[in-house]
């Protein structure tokens, strides 16, 4: 990607961006404003729901019915 179509946009307005765009980084700086504030779960691989399976374990899905899945940690923050 060329600079010349990098653009910038305040994260707020993120929603408002064309349906074209499906790709986009985000540079950010994050902090914690209270201790308790969860900032990851753990994961199905496929449907990316949350799981009570441990970290690489494999099991069934029993929210998108998939075999084979494995849990995976993901990122969550409130905006």
């Amino acid at each position: 990607m060329s600079s010349a179509t990098i653009a910038t946009h305040i994260i707020s307005r993120i929603i408002d961006l064309p349906d074209t765009i499906t790709f986009f980084t985000l540079k950010a700086i994050v902090s914690i404003k209270h201790q308790n504030q969860p900032y990851w779960y753990m994961s199905c691989s496929k449907c990316k729901r949350f799981t009570t399976a441990e970290y690489k374990e494999e099991f069934d899905c029993l929210q998108c019915k998939n075999n084979n899945c494995h849990g995976l940690p993901r990122y969550i923050t409130n905006l």
